[in-house]
Formats: C-alpha cells, structure tokens, sequence
C-alpha cells in the first residue's frame, strides 16, 4: 500500500512540513516553562512495501470482525510476501480508520522450518491473504479468528491463532494457541491461551498427537466472546495415526486464567459420540477438521450467551463409515459450569446422527468424493432467530442428481436455540450448482428479510460470487438474478464474509492471486463492502487493496535510506523500492518524501524520483541514495542506476528547483561498459556557498581494486570528477596505495565551514578492512584537488573487520564525531577527536589526534550495511547513536556527553524491538538514519522487521 499523491497534496504536505514547530501542534498548549516539560515518542509507519512471507506455522488466510462501537471492519491475515526467517512469515491485522484508510500491524512472526511451506505450496511463492495451495481444490484450515472485546467506551481486537513449530510427543514443543489483544493505548500484548504440552496430552487413544508430523496438527479454530468479554476457543487436534483426533475447548474466565483444555467426546442425543479421524488425515481437499463455523445462539427464553450456553460450532471431519469419506458436525454448548465455560455439550452429525437424511437423501453425500462440509460457516438472524449452516458438497443432489455445485444451505428454527440440536425441522437449497469447486467456502449473512451467501465459482479462471435471495429456503440459488461477481477470472483464496446489521453494510476479505497461476507471484489482500441492493449482474462492489505482493528490497549490500533536514525545517527522506520480478530490479523505484503534519500527528507524502522504466535501465535504478537540501531548501538525491546489465552502473543525482514536487536527472559519472559499476555508497552533500559534492564507489577496475572518488559540481554546471584513494590514485593527487586495494565502501562526505571536502569510508588491504579519512589541501573554488588520507581507530586491530556502515557528523565547530561497525566482534565503534579540535585539525596532526572506542552493548555478529549506526551531537554537547541490534533485531539508542571517556548510557534504549516469537531478517533497525528535530531529541527513518519503511521522533513540548 505505497502511498501515490498528486503534486497538490504533495506541496501541502511540503508546506505543512516546513511551517511545522512544536508550538504549531493542534490542541498543544505552551507549556509555561516552570512546568516539566512533556515527552512523547511518535511512531509512525511511512511506507508499507507490501509486507512479510509467511508459512503455515502463524496462522492461515484471513478472517474479518466489525467493530462494535465504529462500525469498521478489520482483517487477520497470514502473510508471505518477504523474506523475513528462513521459513519467513508473520500474523497481520489491518482495521480501517473514520476516512477509510487501512493501519496495518504486524501481530507475530513465524518459526520453523523451510519444510514447513505456507499451505503446503512452494517455499519461494508469495503469500498475501492465503497459504500457497493449488487453487481452488485444497480446503481450507482455519488457524485464527478475530473478535472485538466491547468495553462500552472502548472496543479492543483480539485474534486467536495457532503458533510453532512442531514437536514430537515427547517434547515440551510443539503447536501451541496464542492470543494477542490490543490495550486502548494501542499495545498489543501477546500471551499463550493453550500450550503445546497441553495440546499433546489431550487425545482419543493411548497415543498423543504427533504435533511434529503434521503441517497442521490444529485445525478448525474457532473463538466466540461472550457478554462478559470472556473467550471461548475451539479446535480440533489431530495425530498421523488412525482415530486420534478430537475437538478441544477452553475458556479465559474473568480473572484471565483458561480452564483447562479438554476434548469434546461425549455430546448428548441426537449424536451420543463424536467419531472423528479413522484414517491417517492428510492436507488435501476435505479430509480432517477444516474450515468451521462458529456463532452464539441465545436462548428466545431469556438464556444469554453470557454463561458460554448457545454456542454453536460447525466443523467437518474424516467418517469412518465409508472409510475417508467426510462428514458434518454442529455442537452445540447445552450446559455451562459455575464459571461460564461450557460443561456439557450436544452434538448433531449430519450424516450418522441423521441416518442419511438429515440434509440429503443422496448416497453422495457420504462417498468420499462428497467432500462435504470441507467448508462450512455458521450464522444466527438476529431478528428471526433461525440458525443458517453453509456447507460445500462436491456433488449434492437434492432433486435430482448434479455432478458438482459449491453449497447447501440449510436452516432449522429458533426452537434448536431452546430445545438443542435435533434431527427435525431442518431445511435445505441447493446454493450454487454451476460451480466447480468452493475454495473460499460459503458464508451466509442474514438480516431477516434477505440472505447474503459468498462463493468461489471456477469459470474462466476463479470468480469470487454474491447470491442474495429473499427467501432463504425458496429456489436454488444458481437461478436468481440477484447476483454479482465481485472479482472474475482471479484465482482466489480464503477470506471472511460478515454483515453488519446497524450499518447495512456486507463486507469481506479474501486472497486474489496477481498471476494466472497460483503459488507464482503471490496474493493480493482485497476488501470489498457493498449493500444488499447493490447485488444485481448490473451492480457495483466497492474494492481496497489492503496489502499488495510488492516489498522493499531485501538486499543486504544496499544502503536504502537516507533522510536530512532542510534549511526552511521541512524533513525529507529518500528510499529505494524493488517489486519481485523476472529480472533484478525489473521494477525498481527511488522515492522521495516528506514530513508534513504536525510533530505529534506527522503524514508522509512521497513520490517517484527514478525508476526502471525511465531513462537508462531495465536494472537496479535508485539504490545506494543519499539526500541533501540546497540554500533554497531544494532536494538533491545521489544514487546508483545500474544501467542495461547487471554489472554496469552510473552515479546518477536528481535535482529540484521547486522544492520536490518534480527533478530532473543527470549522469555523473559512468559508461556503457559491462564491467564499469560506478555510483554505489554514494553521499551527497551541499557546502555553505551551495557547491555540490558527491563521494562515491568505482568499482569499475574489478580485480585491480576499486577506489574513493568524488565530484564537484562547477558554477558553470559541468562535474570534475577525482580518484581519492585506491588504484591509478596516486597520478592523480589521490593517495597512493597498493594495486589491490579496495577502498571508497559506506563513503560518507562532508564540508567544513571553510569549503573543504572531508570523506570517511572503508579501505580492505590484505584482507584487513579499515576506517580511513580522507581530506583536501585545496578549497571548494579550486579545480584541482590534492587528498590526504590517513587509517583511524586501528588500536588493537589486527585482522578485524571495521568500518562497516559508517555515518560521520561535524557540528558548528566543524569537531567530527564518527560511528562504524566492527564486524569482527559484533559492536558499535565511536570516533572522534578528544581533544575536541576541528576536524582538519586533528587530521593534519595524524591518526594520534583520534580516538576509537566500543559501545559496550551485546550486538552480536553483523554483516554489511544493514547495522549502519547513525550519529548526531545536539547544542549541549549530548551524543547520541542509533543501532541495529542482530542479537535481537532491535532498534537501539545510546547517548553520552562529549568529552568523556567512555561514559555512554549504562543500557541502551531500545526504540523499537520485534514482538513476541520468530527470528528475523528484516529485524527493526536496519538502515537506520538519524537527525535531530526541531526538540534537539533524536529523528529516525529506519526499516521495521515488516520490512516497512518507520519514523521515530521523541519530541519535547
């Protein structure tokens, strides 16, 4: 979901940006300054690259709730669109705002294995919205729901889902139920409802579950809310081994402890017992406990769902008679214990417990080509009381025989909500007998009048399809005219259906592969909203692209964020973009935005500087990009254009005279040669009498070595371009150093007041990878530029890797301040000169005049650019540095007075950690840059472990 503006919004955005201060926030009054004054951290996502790979270990497809006091919907959804662990994946919740926009957060992340692959599908495929299957004839596992906890003032979501990695039954491993609620602060607080032990010591034979056999060793979860805001789980767990399975329940009880887990295995009449799994189950299309339905059914004679009695679950499981055929089940809570969980419950097969002919009198329906109830959902019309079951049979026959149709829908009276489940006064229709296959299931919504039923059709492709029928139980649907194709020829997957009765509104989610081909390119989150007169063939559905299969670049090798400030306050920031595609950056982007809004409720506006379509390339366009603002607050942005091949590259800067709203792009240097990359770990910046510099990575003499180089912008308009260190240096006034030396990596440029270029960047010599300086005589005006270059911070060296992810800062004093990496012990390394002298100063004196020590925090092991810390010194002499954390993908902050030896903060602040479970690639951190703002407290663009773009800025007032 990137954000595309017009140039108007855009320049408001600029405007909002450049005459924002923290006396303009709306409802901030000035604080007297005898008061404390107010700190407040603001987060804030920037740019959402559409989001995380994911397998089956978190969750599965998506599920939707309304929220009870707004009235706007919210989607749970299993993502798998970036890498994020070695099986990648997280569990995603979107909910829409007043205006219609959609906040997506990540809820928790996977583990596992690369075995373990989303649906069973492909490792490498692309997950949005639905597990990589092949659609549509695998049936779905429900793994998660979601529910809001209504408090009156407040109305808080809280998702149950199915979380780990398996176990073997002798483990303490194993899949276990978490349940994350959302405080009304805005916290999410993840905590374990059932544990994985639990699960494995409840069975239906002398062998517990083997959770580490099965992809999906719990399926059918299901979580209803009472009145009293208690939560009911259901689900049903499985072992490879013929009958052991079962259907577990547990409850929170109002003191937030869960009773303890226990199987549903002896309902009353009409069903006296629950036969389930007789055969090893398998993740094919209707064996095992599936896709169910869950509803609460209140008594008409005053009962309440508020003492768990009326619950009401559908599910679907393997019969033993005839072997591997599958079955349909309804329980039904009918008695509650003196805390509110359910003590006793009825149960009604629709199959057994009917004798055939509870629904069909059709031997079909118990063949095992039947696959019935494989999908099946549950509602309650709140104004007649009926309870309506959709169920999806692969060959029903109500009247005559039909060789494929995706639905019954059935109905029994209010009396069932009274007098239990029965055998009788049940009705049925035929839902939709032209269709192939059900993969998204049926969803019935009624509203006493009309019935709302979703289904998957295959023709031409998958068509996602809206029935309504005034009369539930009049003619099979498949006749009415009352119906619209909501999205055709899209292989779909997954996705709730729901209505909301004070609104009039159906709304529902589901997964659009964006190829013909499913597992190919991945799924598209969509949501679509409408009313029930809008369901005609002449009508109109409303559609959102919530989550897209588009990522941010997960390549470790590119610096992809830069940000500054201008002179006139606006804060900008750059990124490179990168779409998965059939060739390397096929479909890249360099983005430009800003901040506008206010300090507490900032808004980013962004667009397109370069991309792959324009201008040189079919290649990586806009990576290594470095931002600086001229006199006149206009951007300049330094980046990497890699030109027709993988191999070539040019420096490229785009300009703007009208403060963002468009550029124009010039070659600085490169050509057209296959082994000519010039233009990586570039940074630009502007000197005092608006001179433009670049420093940047030739790596165009390949095995020779490569080198720093540097170019200047004439007033004229023309660049001079110089070699600094490296190979072929020394004929040109660079710095003389050996034919295999590589040096210009993580180059980082500044001006001192006085019009001197100043680089600090990475050498490598025999393998032993340095930080260097480098400094000219001459000053800006001069066209002839001669380099001094000396080696920093090498106490205690030896084969150490540092200089990795360099940032370097001058204050007003010119006084440097230098952040890099050591590789070779996992930590941050601070630079500067303690005598506190100005840079040129101390580097005319010699590498003595510096001087290098390590923060003393646990990072753990980093490679390569994506630790870059980040420096900034405010008015009073305070240092501050961000960090990314590899020991446990954190976001960090460390401060400490200048001048002091050592003297950082005894912890450093973590600013943003991951939550709860999983490992990380794209941990919270990475990239991370700096600035101060306007409250002298610390600003950071950094990329989230959502592999998203953030902003976090600690403001005073």
């Amino acid at each position: 979901m990137k954000l595309k503006i017009a140039a108007s919004l855009f320049l408001s955005l600029w405007a909002l940006s450049a005459c924002d201060s923290k006396n303009s926030v709306e409802g901030v009054t000035q604080t007297p300054m005898e008061t404390e004054p107010t700190i407040t951290d603001v987060k804030k996502v920037v740019s959402v690259g559409a989001g995380l790979n994911f397998n089956a270990m978190t969750g599965s497809w998506s599920e939707m709730a309304i929220n009870p006091l707004t009235h706007a919907p919210a989607v749970v959804y299993y993502d798998r669109s970036a890498l994020v662990s070695p099986v990648a994946g997280a569990l995603k919740f979107a909910s829409m705002d007043a205006v219609g926009n959609w906040e997506i957060e990540v809820i928790d992340a996977n583990a596992g294995t690369a075995a373990q692959a989303c649906g069973g599908g492909a490792t490498s495929a692309n997950c949005i919205g639905a597990p990589n299957v092949a659609v549509p004839t695998a049936s779905q596992a429900q793994m998660f729901d979601v529910k809001f906890l209504n408090e009156t003032t407040a109305a808080r979501p809280v998702i149950a889902y199915v979380y780990g990695t398996g176990g073997a039954a002798s483990s303490s491993s194993g899949k276990s139920i978490r349940l994350a609620e959302k405080s009304t602060s805005g916290t999410w607080t993840i905590s374990t409802a059932v544990l994985g032990t639990q699960i494995m010591a409840l069975t239906t034979s002398s062998v517990g579950p083997q959770l580490a056999t099965l992809e999906y060793p719990i399926k059918g979860l299901r979580m209803l809310v009472d009145d009293s805001n208690r939560i009911h789980l259901y689900f049903g767990i499985y072992a490879a081994t013929a009958n052991n399975s079962a259907y577990a329940y547990t409850m929170r009880k109002t003191d937030g402890t869960w009773t303890t887990p226990v199987t549903i295995t002896a309902p009353t009449a009409p069903t006296t017992a629950l036969t389930f799994v007789s055969g090893a189950p398998t993740y094919v299309a209707g064996t095992g406990m599936s896709q169910s339905g869950a509803a609460w059914c209140k008594y008409n004679t005053g009962g309440s769902s508020a003492d768990g009695v009326g619950a009401l679950i559908s599910l679907a499981t393997v019969d033993n008679v005839p072997a591997a055929s599958t079955q349909g089940f309804i329980l039904r809570c009918a008695t509650s214990n003196s805390d509110g969980s359910c003590a006793t419950w009825q149960g009604l097969d629709f199959h057994a417990g009917c004798g055939g002919a509870c629904i069909t009198t059709t031997p079909a329906m118990t063949a095992a080509a039947g696959n019935a109830f494989s999908r099946s959902d549950l509602t309650v019309d709140p104004v007649t009381g009926n309870i309506f079951l959709s169920a999806f049979y692969a060959a029903p026959s109500l009247t005559s025989p039909i060789t494929a149709a995706t639905g019954i829908l059935s109905t029994q009276s209010p009396a069932a909500c009274d007098a239990g489940l029965s055998t009788t006064a049940w009705a049925t229709v035929r839902g939709y007998p032209a269709a192939a296959q059900g993969t998204l299931g049926l969803r019935v919504a009624a509203d006493g009048t009309n019935f709302y039923l979703s289904s998957l059709v295959a023709a031409t492709g998958t068509s996602l399809v809206l029935n309504k029928q005034t009369s539930a139980l009049a003619a099979n649907w498949n006749t009415s005219p009352d119906q619209i194709t909501v999205e055709a020829t899209t292989n779909t997957i997954g996705g709730g259906f729901i209505y909301d009765i004070t609104t009039s509104v159906l709304w529902g989610s589901y997964g659009a592969l964006t190829a013909a081909a499913a597992g190919v390119t991945g799924q598209d989150l969509k949501v679509f909203n409408l009313y029930g007169s809008d369901i005609a063939t002449t009508g109109t559905v409303s559609l959102a692209h919530v989550d897209q299969t588009n990522f941010v670049t997960q390549s470790t090798a590119v610096p992809m964020l830069d940000a500054t400030i201008a002179p006139n306050g606006t804060v900008g920031y750059v990124y490179f973009y990168q779409e998965p595609g059939a060739a390397p950056g096929v479909n890249s982007h360099l983005y430009y935005g800003v901040r506008g809004g206010t300090v507490l409720a900032p808004a980013f506006g962004e667009k397109i500087i370069a991309s792959a379509t324009q201008g040189l390339t079919t290649f990586t366009n806009g990576a290594y990009p470095s931002l600086t603002y001229d006199a006149n607050s206009n951007p300049l942005v330094s980046y990497l254009d890699n030109g027709t091949a993988a191999n070539m590259g040019y420096l490229m800067v785009a300009r703007s005279n009208n403060g963002g709203t468009s550029f124009s792009l010039e070659r600085v240097d490169g050509s057209a040669v296959t082994t000519n990359t010039v233009g990586q770990h570039s940074s630009i910046k502007i000197s005092t009498e608006n001179t433009v510099g670049v420093s940047y990575y030739d790596h165009s003499t390949g095995a020779t070595g490569q080198r720093l180089k540097f170019a200047k912008r004439e007033k004229n308009g023309g660049w001079r371009r110089y070699i600094v260190d490296g190979p072929g240096s020394a004929g040109t006034n660079g710095c003389s150093t050996a034919a295999t030396t590589t040096t210009g990596l993580y180059s980082q440029l500044k001006w001192t007041s006085g019009g001197r270029p100043v680089i600090v960047y990475q050498a490598s010599v025999a393998g032993v990878k340095s930080l260097r300086m480098a400094y000219a005589t001459e000053a800006e005006t001069s066209s002839t530029y001669t380099w001094t270059c000396l080696t920093l911070d090498t106490n205690s060296q030896g084969v150490n890797t540092r200089g990795e992810g360099i940032d370097f800062y001058l204050d007003s004093d010119d006084k440097p301040y230098i952040v890099h990496m050591d590789q070779g012990v996992g930590a941050v390394r601070y630079v500067t000169c303690p005598a506190g002298d100005d840079v040129l100063t101390c580097a005319q004196t010699g590498e003595s005049a510096f001087e290098g020590e390590r923060l003393n925090y646990v990072i753990g092991s980093v490679t390569s650019i994506v630790n870059k810390p980040s420096v900034r010194v405010d008015t009073t002499g305070k240092v501050f540095v961000t960090f990314y954390s590899v020991a446990d993908q954190g976001l960090y902050l460390a401060t400490k007075t200048v001048g002091t030896s050592g003297g950082w903060s005894t912890n450093a602040e973590a600013l943003e950690t991951p939550v709860q479970g999983g490992t990380y690639i794209s941990g919270a951190g990475q990239y991370a840059v700096m600035v101060l703002n306007s409250s002298n407290q610390p600003l950071v663009f950094y990329r989230s472990l959502e592999n998203w773009v953030k902003y976090f800025s600690r403001e005073v007032y």
